[in-house]
């Protein structure tokens, strides 16, 4: 004999919770603008060490050429270079080494103690004594 399925039950009908959804999406949202600005702030470290800040040396690099290309030979002088030395010292980063300072003196007086002593802090006591009876 043949047996009958018995009828499936009827499902049960709830209420949907239309709060809970809302919620559910409000924090999808949160966590989908957290990972785009995850991902944003990792393109733009990444533009800023790859890009930006390479060509912002080679700008730099041209400006100070620039200036110091544009410097009489007394003045690089003064600094320590000669012209020949500026592009090795601009591309490389690298100061050059200033030569050591001569005294203004020979180095016979300056170790047996006849050197004139140094004029400018008397003469600018003196001028500031003036100034201030000036006034």
């Amino acid at each position: 004999m043949l047996k009958l399925n018995p009828a499936p039950a009827e499902p049960e009908v709830r209420a949907i919770d239309f709060a809970a959804i809302d919620r559910a999406m409000v924090r999808a949202r949160r966590e989908r603008a957290a990972a785009y600005r995850a991902w944003a702030g990792l393109v733009a470290g990444w533009l800023r060490a790859r890009v930006v800040e390479p060509l912002r040396r080679t700008r730099q690099r041209r400006v100070d050429l620039d200036v110091l290309l544009s410097l009489d030979d007394r003045t690089l002088a003064d600094i320590g270079l000669q012209r020949g030395q500026i592009k090795a010292m601009v591309h490389s980063g690298v100061p050059l080494r200033r030569p050591a300072p001569q005294p203004a003196i020979g180095p016979a007086l300056a170790t047996t103690g006849l050197a004139a002593a140094d004029p400018a802090p008397a003469a600018v006591a003196r001028e500031a004594e003036d100034f201030s009876k000036a006034a």
